[in-house]
């Protein structure tokens, strides 16, 4: 009997050390996670601490970096229209339809063209919707209306399902796509961290796969979501060194046919647009971006060898290969003419974004750089015919006047 009493006491004992030991657990994770908070909000407003104007766009634009759950796209804004009118603000806003600013209805008497892209076609910093590529387009001539149809993070295929999906409905006139960026750097990240996706996969698979690896297997449902949503921070930080450790031996060497491989993918997805387009009677107009990288005065603490090494050779593999049978431009190193203060934002320096801002990062244009391009774009169209000659006299002022070696080459 007293062997028993005792057997029940150790028991008891055992789980009430057992329930303390989780409460101190839980609160040492939380305090934590706190702690993670204040040092992670203190060390994003540091490189704010003087530049208000960039710490704004910073924040007007954080909601529309977030990836939802899209049945055509995989991923995009939230597939809730209620929700996506919710993130809108002052700087950004997008439609019910998930266009930037005014959609087509809003074109009138003029035809209807779209700007396919990933975060730069969508306008990531600009100070306002009539301050991307094509609002300016919108202001600076009269035949076509423009409809922002950019999305961040999203590379050609995506663009190529949206068009077949949504944007053909339309029968537009014209359609460009001005990309190219977001197919190699996916590749790039999805290489450094050891995973070989086929080219064209969209950013973050790996991690929607990771959380529904088996989507029937419902009795096998991780607590990792649960984890991830109460403790995002420690979560985070967890899952940094665990990748960091099954990282260690492993090589990010880029082969050849790694890249050979994205620049097919990216052609035969542009090769598909302009059928989709002539097939609907549109014009379409392929357009590599601009990126600091292929720039020859970028920075120089942005000359990463590796990285700058793979832009480089997709591009001369890009242009190189075989001839592209649709219209292409290549605008990857416009901004030549512009030294290296006058062509990139420094958030690690003393001033704070400007009117003239060109690059805010190493593929995102300011203001100043978007009204640049839409100008290039614009002398295309001029020099071709397919657009009203008004605002045809791109090189007017000084500043596109330095642009004009690039925009009229053929």
């Amino acid at each position: 009997m007293a062997a028993r009493d005792n057997a029940v006491k150790l028991l008891g004992w055992g789980a009430i050390t057992a329930a303390w030991i989780a409460v101190f657990c839980l609160l040492g994770a939380t305090g934590l996670e706190f702690f993670l908070k204040f040092k992670w909000e203190a060390e994003e407003a540091k490189p704010y601490s003087n530049k208000p104007r960039f710490k704004q766009l910073v924040e007007a634009y954080r909601p529309f970096s977030v990836q939802h759950i899209n049945p055509h796209y995989l991923f995009f804004f939230p597939f809730d229209r209620a929700k996506r009118a919710a993130v809108n603000n002052a700087v950004v806003t997008v439609n019910a339809d998930g266009f930037r600013g005014p959609g087509p209805e809003k074109a009138g008497n003029r035809e209807i063209a779209f700007l396919l892209g990933g975060s730069a076609a969508f306008g990531f910093y600009a100070s306002s919707d009539e301050t991307t590529i094509t609002g300016y387009l919108n202001r600076i001539q009269e035949r076509y209306f423009f409809v922002n149809t950019g999305v961040a993070s999203w590379n050609s295929t995506q663009e190529l399902y949206r068009l077949a999906n949504q944007i053909a409905e339309y029968k537009p006139a014209l359609l460009i796509a001005y990309d190219g960026a977001n197919d190699i750097a996916i590749m790039l990240t999805y290489a450094k961290n050891g995973v070989f996706y086929p080219p064209g996969t969209p950013e973050s698979f790996d991690r929607l796969s990771a959380l529904v690896e088996n989507i029937r297997a419902e009795s096998r449902q991780s607590t990792g979501s649960y984890i991830e949503t109460l403790f995002p921070r420690l979560f985070m930080r967890a899952r940094v060194a665990i990748d960091s450790y099954r990282m260690v031996g492993k090589s990010t060497h880029i082969t050849e046919q790694m890249i050979e491989a994205t620049v097919k993918k990216y052609t035969l997805n542009l090769s598909l647009m302009d059928s989709l387009s002539r097939a609907i009677g549109a014009r379409f107009i392929g357009i590599l971006q601009p990126m600091i990288r292929l720039h020859k005065n970028r920075p120089r603490e942005l000359r990463e060898e590796m990285e700058d090494g793979v832009y480089r050779r997709f591009h001369s593999m890009l242009l190189r290969g075989s001839p592209l049978k649709f219209e292409f431009h290549d605008f990857s190193s416009l901004f030549d003419t512009f030294d290296e203060n006058e062509l990139y934002f420094d958030r690690n320096g003393s001033a704070d974004i400007t009117d003239k801002t060109i690059f805010v990062d190493k593929v995102h244009l300011g203001d100043h750089g978007n009204e640049l391009v839409a100008r290039a774009i614009l002398s295309r169209l001029c020099k071709t015919g397919h657009a009203d000659q008004s605002g045809c006299d791109v090189p007017r002022q000084e500043t596109y006047r330095r642009l004009s070696a690039q925009i009229e080459t053929p």
